[in-house]
């Protein structure tokens, strides 16, 4: 059964660029990720230091292979 997470966090005061920038960086690599089917990444219009990931994968056994 496909596995969807969703995930939000808030940056730490400050850092909000580093972050954005981070998660720009990652979204190549984990896209390649065997089992992985898609991968997003979003940024609030209104909360600068909210973030968003959203990625969609084979099963959870794929999922939590790259999780550890």
């Amino acid at each position: 059964m496909e596995l969807c997470i969703f995930a939000c966090f808030h940056a730490r005061e400050g850092k909000e660029d580093a972050v954005a920038t981070a998660m720009r960086d990652m979204r190549g690599p984990v896209r390649a990720e065997p089992g992985c089917l898609a991968i997003e990444c979003f940024r609030s219009t209104r909360d600068p230091r909210l973030f968003f990931i959203h990625s969609r994968w084979i099963d959870e056994g794929v999922f939590e292979i790259r999780a550890n």
